[in-house]
């Protein structure tokens, strides 16, 4: 403490436009409402494989540079496998935990004071890792872990929902029923590897195409991915991709269309609300974000086919959406990983999803506001000001 004034300092990707980046704005943002009085730094660091342009004049003042200080509070916000002490008391923030070698993982995590995520299924599966050293010994994450719940800033921004306008990006759409999926398309050759990848994006086209191809639907897939940073290259990698998956599919009705692009939040809300998107398909075999589901179906009230895995189940899991049942098992001593969405079952999915829409719409929309209404910003400040006494209450080594 300098002057009275408690020094904190948190390393984030806050240029970033991804997951980690918003959600480091985000809680940047609450500290600064909830302790105006505490000195607060930011070491920021670029992603890779992601844009780091995002400007954002309410918190980019605080950037400084790296420096060898030892601040009250050190808060991390990324990897646990890069997780350093470097204040008197330090806080790791992930959101994910499927990292490799796991024995670096749960080292990382207990090097910090404090560890948080944003799904009770997260923890538990952290606090489940164990890496044995030899037949009488092994380790396991020591350092106390909590929940700092997600929200949906689309939801909670009345002015953007006020917004009625159809999105220009699905002007030259011309199927009137489409399902989307938001995430990640791994470079790898998604069909050396039968589709499966993070997103599971070629698993999910694959039964797609081979559930409605031969039908007289005329439905569509509207893909929002990117493998890379999101350039004309990466576009034209993607559609070389999908070009891949149309092979032996000839004059069918069902459709797959590419979004490749970073959207800010009103784009984003004019995509998921406009009227040719009904449904959305999220089912990851490597991820516990599940930030695009939440600002779908809590925007929207719109229905999710979503797999039984990590976030995705404990917050979608209601009436209206659909899951699917994925067997989960730990790899190569890594974080868990869905290795089989059946696909017989996404296809029954996605074919119940179409034909009894309207009822499950009516369900959802019922439900996902509720549902959104508990997970609200005023709930998530409450959340970090109590994150923010957890801290305080951490004991240092003068208090021992």
């Amino acid at each position: 403490m300098e002057n009275g004034v408690t020094q904190i300092i948190i390393n984030a990707p806050i240029h970033s436009r991804s997951f980690y980046g918003m959600k480091s704005r985000e809680l940047i943002k609450a500290i600064l409402v909830l302790r105006p009085e505490w000195n607060i730094r930011i070491f920021n660091y670029d992603e890779n494989n992601v844009r780091n342009d995002f400007i954002d004049n309410d918190i980019d003042f605080l950037i400084q540079s790296y420096d060898e200080s030892t601040p009250d509070i050190w808060i991390q916000i990324g990897n646990p496998l890069e997780y350093i002490r470097k204040g008197i008391k330090n806080i790791g923030i992930t959101y994910s935990y499927d990292f490799n070698p796991i024995d670096k993982f749960i080292l990382g995590c207990d090097n910090m004071d404090l560890i948080v995520t944003y799904s009770k299924y997260s923890a538990d599966m952290m606090q489940s890792f164990e890496r044995k050293i030899d037949a009488n010994n092994s380790i396991k994450i020591t350092t106390p872990i909590i929940i700092l719940p997600e929200y949906s800033s689309i939801a909670c921004n009345k002015a953007l929902m006020d917004n009625k306008n159809n999105s220009t990006l699905l002007n030259d759409i011309d199927t009137p029923w489409n399902f989307i999926v938001d995430g990640y398309w791994e470079t790898t050759d998604p069909i050396d590897f039968g589709g499966r990848n993070k997103d599971n994006i070629g698993f999910i086209i694959t039964n797609f195409l081979s559930t409605f191809s031969n039908t007289d639907i005329n439905i569509g897939l509207i893909l929002k991915v990117h493998g890379n940073i999101p350039s004309n290259i990466d576009r034209i990698n993607l559609e070389k991709k999908i070009a891949g998956y149309y092979n032996g599919v000839k004059g069918s009705n069902a459709k797959i269309y590419l979004i490749n692009g970073d959207l800010n939040e009103e784009d984003t809300w004019k995509l998921y609300s406009d009227s040719k998107i009904k449904a959305m398909i999220s089912i990851p075999q490597r991820s516990d974000t599940v930030h695009n589901e939440i600002e779908f179906a809590f925007s929207t009230g719109k229905p999710i086919i979503y797999s039984n895995y990590a976030a995705q189940k404990e917050y979608l899991s209601y009436k209206g959406n659909i899951e699917i049942n994925g067997d989960i098992k730990q790899i190569n001593g890594g974080g868990p990983m869905i290795v089989d969405s059946y696909s017989v079952e996404l296809k029954l999915s996605m074919y119940e999803m179409y034909h009894h829409y309207n009822d499950l719409m009516i369900d959802s929309y019922d439900n996902s506001r509720a549902v959104s209404n508990a997970l609200n910003k005023d709930n998530y400040i409450f959340a970090v000001n109590n994150l923010l006494n957890e801290i305080i209450q951490i004991p240092t080594q003068q208090d021992d």
